[in-house]
């Protein structure tokens, strides 16, 4: 990110461990410019899972369907809503860019 230009690196820096070609994290950002090339593979998929649900009960994450806003999330209730507000969002937010970028 810094190489790039962007400042800090984004929060959760687990979601983007071995990104860059070294290895040694995310160090560019990665512009792609049409929402349809933005797909992220299955073992992306996976790994995004994997740091929702480790950080969803250790964060005390809470639904965001209405009428549930205060119900404890685990990794077996949350929905894509809930992954977004929570874990992508603020992950992308300060760059205005999507989790594959």
């Amino acid at each position: 990110w810094a190489a790039a230009g962007a400042g800090a690196p984004p929060p959760f820096p687990e979601l983007f461990e071995g990104r860059s070609a070294g290895g040694g994290g995310r160090a560019e950002r990665t512009i792609i410019s049409h929402a349809e090339e933005r797909a992220i593979t299955l073992e992306q998929l996976r790994h995004v899972v994997l740091v929702a649900s480790a950080r969803c009960e250790a964060e005390a994450w809470t639904s965001t369907e209405p009428g549930r806003e205060r119900a404890r999330l685990t990794h077996e209730s949350m929905t894509m809503y809930d992954l977004a507000h929570h874990l992508i969002l603020p992950a992308t937010r300060a760059h205005g860019c999507s989790l594959v970028e």
